[in-house]
């Protein structure tokens, strides 16, 4: 007979939280129509774009060195398929998802 797998109740709850969290996360994020906190972040959505196609960090033609690659590629991923808006819309979501999936390595 062969056996059923076990599953954790735990990675289920994790799993619940964090698509809450992102789902929550996302709504609230979706009242702001464009980056406001600081002017880094237009900045981040530069690079990214400069960075996705091609042109590594850069902004107007310029190289921009002291930057990571890591958080202007995820924030500039969206441009290659999407305008603007919808762009801002994707890093909004890839955002939440992020910060909610933080809630994993606290778990294990």
């Amino acid at each position: 007979m062969a056996r059923r797998p076990v599953v954790d109740g735990g990675l289920i709850a994790l799993g619940g939280i964090v698509l809450v969290s992102t789902v929550v996360r996302f709504a609230l994020s979706r009242g702001v129509d464009a980056p406001w906190i600081a002017p880094d972040e237009q900045l981040y959505g530069l690079l990214g774009r400069s960075l996705v196609t091609g042109h590594g960090l850069k902004v107007l033609g310029q190289s921009v060195p002291y930057y990571s690659l890591l958080y202007p590629l995820l924030v500039g991923l969206p441009s290659l398929w999407s305008d603007t808006a919808a762009a801002v819309t994707w890093a909004q979501a890839l955002q939440a998802l992020l910060m909610s999936a933080t809630a994993v390595p606290a778990y294990l």
